[in-house]
């Protein structure tokens, strides 16, 4: 599952500079996105079974929060800096062999295999495949956490589809300077995170 996502947004990655259409870069961002909600799910239920011990376990969740607001922070200075020596095209061709290096990483990794399901009783592959958004649904506070986490995903969404129009029909900015935008936007996160308890 992990492979197959990184394998999806490598594909995206490999097309996105050849996109003419708006409705393209919708699309594709909506699959984009949809593998990476596949992915970090599926990466961050492994770390309890590779780490069971709380205090590992709890340690190694946040370090991997951290990596992931790192990145987003300095992912978009890194490529600015990168676009003054290089073209898009190289850039998109970067990230495609990030993804492939993620998914190299994860078939090189030992995990565990899935755990041994009962022998009788075993509900259908249907029942298996709905039970989590089952028991979601049937959670008031998890659909409270539904709705919160659309409302994010909405707002990150429309800065990843509208940051590049944004910078250069409304700031009259040159294109390269679309990375620096999405770094202020990642510091915003990190800083929104960090002041929103105090407040």
């Amino acid at each position: 599952l992990l492979v197959s996502a990184d394998l999806v947004r490598a594909a995206v990655a490999l097309v996105l500079p050849f996109v003419d259409a708006v409705w393209q870069v919708y699309a594709l961002i909506f699959v984009l996105q949809a593998a990476s909600a596949t992915f970090t799910p599926a990466f961050q239920s492994l770390i309890p079974r590779l780490l069971p011990v709380e205090d590992d376990y709890t340690r190694a969740l946040s370090l991997s929060r951290l990596a992931y607001d790192l990145e987003v922070l300095f992912s978009p200075l890194l490529a600015a800096a990168l676009l003054s020596r290089i073209t898009y095209d190289w850039l998109f061709l970067g990230t495609v062999i990030g993804f492939l290096g993620s998914a190299a990483l994860v078939l090189s990794a030992a995990l565990p295999g899935p755990a041994a399901a009962p022998a009788d009783g075993t509900p259908g592959l249907a029942a298996r495949i709905t039970r989590g958004t089952r028991v979601f649904l049937a959670t008031p506070r998890l659909r409270a956490l539904l709705a919160l986490t659309l409302a994010i995903a909405a707002g990150g969404a429309m800065v990843m589809v509208n940051t590049i129009g944004y910078v250069r029909d409304h700031l009259g900015r040159a294109t390269s300077d679309v990375p620096v935008a999405l770094g202020a936007y990642g510091a915003g996160s990190i800083a929104a995170a960090l002041l929103l308890p105090t407040l």
